[in-house]
């Protein structure tokens, strides 16, 4: 929150990402659709996820309209789309160059950005979750930490809790193939996410 002139102003963050922060979906929900219930009412959450998109595509069809929203945060959180082995495929080093994009474009709209690492997927080599999207991750990181912006590694978090859990039950209870959650593993990661946020610049902000 914001104080201004005595009176508390929700902050408004803007959730940048793919269909895996997207909102409800018939088949599987995104864990950004559970995280706003955390932080109403001391904050406004808009959910600009869209499916399928990678920092590429997002940067050239969908940040202008969000940036229109004048969030005072934005979470960014790519990577899934951006490393398949498509027309689509995203380097890790273009990757790194995106994610600076969106940083000064979010900076010069007067918002804060916030990133978030791609979530572990659901590939298992045994009793150990794969690394997939370890490049990117630590793309992601590097660049956060060389920026000075902030950057919750939900990448690296994951992998000792799904290996505590197992995947016989990740598959029966928090996953829809490869990349998508249920309910609960939406709310479960969502859990993840807000831990990582309560240390973000988001949150009570006073200014002068």
């Amino acid at each position: 929150m914001t104080v201004l002139c005595g009176h508390f102003v929700p902050a408004t963050i803007a959730c940048n990402g793919d269909s895996t922060c997207i909102g409800s979906e018939p088949t599987y929900v995104g864990w950004g659709a559970r995280l706003f219930w955390r932080y109403l009412p001391s904050s406004i959450w808009l959910n600009d996820g869209i499916a399928g998109a990678t920092t590429t595509t997002y940067l050239a069809s969908n940040l202008a309209a969000s940036l229109a929203h004048k969030a005072t945060h934005h979470i960014i959180q790519f990577g899934i789309n951006d490393q398949k082995d498509d027309a689509g495929h995203v380097t890790e080093e273009q990757y790194a160059i995106n994610l600076a994009s969106f940083a000064a474009q979010i900076v010069a709209n007067g918002g804060v950005p916030i990133f978030i690492t791609p979530h572990r997927t659901n590939e298992w080599d045994g009793a150990v979750v794969t690394e997939e999207l370890a490049t990117y991750a630590a793309a992601m990181v590097a660049y956060a930490a060389g920026a000075g912006y902030a950057c919750f590694d939900l990448y690296a978090m994951m992998k000792p809790l799904m290996e505590a859990i197992g995947q016989a039950t990740w598959d029966a209870t928090y996953a829809v193939g490869s990349h998508h959650f249920t309910e609960a593993g939406a709310v479960y990661v969502c859990g993840l996410i807000s831990a990582g946020l309560a240390y973000s610049p988001i949150g009570y902000r006073i200014e002068s």
